[in-house]
């Protein structure tokens, strides 16, 4: 898993590349997920927000793309 750090409400977006990614989990985002398979073109990871200062993003098969949105400068 990466560890995903920033500010209560930084917006985060998860993407898969290249296909499929199977077994993702998100924690410490608004809309947690487990083992859940996001397909290319799903809004599932669209445009999350950390609860904290840190976030836990894992993926069993595939790659991810981890956008992150931060309001400070």
């Amino acid at each position: 898993s990466r560890a995903v750090e920033g500010d209560p409400q930084d917006s985060v977006s998860i993407f898969p590349l290249s296909g499929p990614a199977a077994g993702v989990t998100l924690e410490g985002l608004e809309y947690p997920l487990e083992n859940a398979t996001l397909e290319p073109g799903d809004t599932l990871g669209f445009h999350n927000e950390l609860i904290g200062n840190e976030a836990r993003v894992s993926v069993g098969k595939g790659a991810l793309l981890v956008v992150q949105e931060t309001e400070s400068p």
